[in-house]
């Protein structure tokens, strides 16, 4: 099915084919018992989106997303930790901006939806979702340009961290030399080496960090 094909959009208000790495097929045990990524409150969602008190985002009955509010739109760092099978539970993770329209059908594949990285999904001749995800590496979107990153396959416990950095003009307070750089980890230890990274320059805009799940049932902590 198409991802994220909602009837409507929530504003939240405030309150084994996985033969190496960490993980593999195996779920890890609700979130309660790992340590948590960093704390993003969702600021706008699909209905069928929740995020629990220990930072577990899911989407029940069909795919579904969220926006999240960072403390600032140029500069934020977001991360997402994989609890469930990349491979069977795909994820998009990225920058959309803020009034983006969560309901619209695969919308990580629109010209001004943003940038997103696609981690998981199966082999073309694993019968293959209509993600247009591969069973290699990562696949980025890029305003509509699917492109296959540098970035490896992820398993089942790492993290994916979306860093968003840009410059800010002392005299004018403009903001330059907007980036967005996809970094992966293997599992949640912050002193694990980081991975090969995906960067990508970013037009001035007002950027929130976005997740989207293809699969209802699907767990990530962010």
């Amino acid at each position: 099915a198409d991802v994220v094909a909602a009837a409507a959009v929530v504003v939240v208000a405030e309150g084994a084919d996985e033969a190496a790495g960490v993980g593999g097929e195996n779920e890890l045990p609700d979130a309660r018992s790992v340590e948590p990524c960093g704390r993003f409150r969702m600021e706008a969602c699909t209905p069928n989106a929740v995020l629990s008190e220990v930072d577990e985002f899911t989407v029940r009955d069909w795919s579904g997303g969220a926006l999240f509010a960072a403390p600032c739109s140029h500069r934020f760092e977001f991360t997402l930790r994989l609890l469930m099978p990349p491979s069977r539970h795909p994820v998009f993770v990225g920058i959309a901006p803020a009034d983006i329209n969560l309901a619209a059908s695969n919308l990580f594949n629109g010209d001004r939806s943003g940038i997103f990285l696609c981690v998981g999904g199966l082999r073309a001749e694993d019968n293959i979702t209509p993600l247009g995800a591969m069973g290699g590496n990562c696949v980025t979107y890029a305003f509509g340009d699917k492109a296959v990153s540098r970035i490896p396959r992820l398993l089942t416990g790492d993290t994916l961290i979306l860093r968003m950095s840009a410059d800010q003009d002392a005299s004018t307070g403009a903001w330059l030399n907007s980036k967005v750089r996809f970094v992966a980890r293997s599992g949640s230890n912050i002193e694990a080496p980081e991975r090969c990274s995906a960067v990508f320059d970013v037009p001035p805009a007002d950027w929130r960090p976005c997740v989207l799940l293809c699969v209802p049932g699907t767990r990530v902590l962010v």
